[in-house]
Formats: C-alpha cells, structure tokens, sequence
C-alpha cells in the first residue's frame, strides 16, 4: 500500500506560532503519564473542531503526534485525531498523510480504516495511491470475513464508474460470506455486542537445547489482526534463551478475531504467558 505520510513542518506552516505555550506533554516523564496527557488533549481537539476553530484543534494535537514516549496506540489515536480535524479543513492530501500514520503505528489496522484512507486519497485526488488502498481494504475484508467493509468497498467502485471491479468483486461476495460464517462462529460472535479475540490453540513450548537445565518465564505481548493473525510480538522473558521459544510457540498459535456487532476487528496488546522447566 502506497502511503502518504508529510512532515508535520508542512502541515502546520503558518500554525504553529502558538504551540509554545506550555501543555501536559511537554512535563510528562512517562509512558502512562504522557498517555494520559495525550488522551486529554485529544479529547479537547476534537471538541474544539467541533466549534469549528480547526486550526486551534490542530494546534492541541502538534505535540502529542510528536511525542515519543506515548504508546502506539494512543499515537494511533492521536494521528486519527489529527486526520478528522485536517480533514474538516478540506487539507485532504495531509488528512491521508495522518490517517497513514496511524495504520503504520497501529501494524495491525481495520480494513474499515483503510477504506477511510482510500477515500481521503479520492479526495485528494491521489489516484494511484487511492488504487493501492482501496485494494488492500478489500484484500483484508475478504480474507477476515468482513461483508460491511467488501460491501463498502464495492459501493464505492460502483460510484467511480469501475464496473469491470464490481463484476469481479461481486463474484467473490458468497466466498466472503462463508468466510464471514467460519469467523464468527469460531468467535463465538453475537450480532450485537463484543467477542473479543481468543487464543484456540497454543502453539509448541520447546525448551531451548541450551537452556542448561535452568527454570524460566516469559510473558508476550501481541497483537491479533482482522484476519486471526498474531503481528507485533514482544517477548519479555527472565532469560534471553527462552525468548525464541515463546516467539515461535507464539508464531505456531491460532487465534480467532475481535467481533464487534458481528464485525470482526484488531485486538491490541494480548498478553500470553509462558513458564519454561526442564524435562
């Protein structure tokens, strides 16, 4: 996928003359302190576009996009903050560089955002990067199962004319739709409501061949994909021989998705532990 991702130097050219009043981001000191700050400031941008003062509620966000220390999903958060205020003010091409960001940061997104990057790049009229999105939207919407975002994406080429794309996808739609049934069923998913990712089946614990008979623990973090994928693990263990071991038992795992209302959709920061003991 062809991404747009501007400097913010750019985007903030003649804003930025009143960032350097003093906010929370500039005196927090740690991941959830500056996390904490990020949020509030967040929440008091988009309450600000909401006044319509979209220049103020990018101001507020110049900051947290810049800051180093919050996670990435607040990072995300703050990047799609930024993105609905850009867009607002009609700067489409540094919307899209901003709703990229976000998918990069997150490297686990929904198919739904990147139809939302799909069609900021239409309004920027960036048509080969609008090309690659709107198909990678499609690629994970079939491959999870996801019937509203294939559905969307279809709409979408109907409305540009591409009638050649819409027989195609079309002809795919009852492949979605079983795919769409296996996915919910193995979630447990309910038309309304929240089924949250599962772990099905944990892959092999192999005790490392030079683990020198000593006892040892990890914990993992992961994220899971729209699509049942484990992306993004970090291993931290009480010794570095056991971290490959965790990895791939983690790597070798099946998993089911996150289902919202009968959609499925990431699941960030999952936590799977493992104890290591000789023989």
């Amino acid at each position: 996928m062809k991404q747009i991702i501007l400097p913010l130097a750019v985007i903030f050219i003649g804003w930025t003359s009143a960032v350097a009043q003093t906010n929370p981001m500039d005196t927090c000191q740690t991941a959830d302190t500056c996390d904490t700050a990020a949020n509030q400031l967040i929440a008091s941008a988009l309450d600000t576009m909401e006044t319509g003062y979209y220049r103020d509620a990018a101001r507020t966000l110049y900051p947290v996009v810049l800051n180093r220390t919050i996670s990435p999903l607040t990072k995300a958060r703050a990047a799609n903050a930024l993105s609905s205020i850009l867009e607002q003010a009609e700067l489409y091409v540094h919307a899209a560089g901003q709703k990229a960001n976000a998918i990069t940061v997150t490297r686990a997104p929904a198919s739904e955002d990147l139809l939302a990057y799909a069609r900021l790049l239409a309004k920027a009229e960036e048509e080969e990067a609008m090309s690659d999105a709107y198909e990678a939207a499609m690629a994970l919407a079939l491959t999870a199962g996801n019937l509203k975002t294939f559905d969307s994406v279809v709409a979408d080429y109907q409305r540009q004319g591409n009638r050649k794309r819409v027989r195609e996808l079309e002809a795919l739609r009852s492949e979605v739709e079983l795919r769409a049934e296996a996915a919910c069923a193995l979630a447990n998913c309910q038309p309304r409501g929240v089924s949250d990712a599962r772990i099905i089946n944990v892959g092999e614990v192999a005790y490392p061949s030079d683990g020198r008979r000593r006892k040892g623990s990890c914990q993992v973090t992961l994220n899971i994909t729209e699509d049942a994928r484990p992306v993004d693990i970090v291993a931290e263990c009480t010794d570095p021989v056991f971290i490959e071991p965790a990895l791939i038992a983690v790597q070798n795992s099946t998993f089911s998705a996150r289902f919202k209302d009968g959609r499925p959709e990431p699941r960030y920061n999952i936590i799977m532990p493992f104890d290591f003991s000789p023989g």
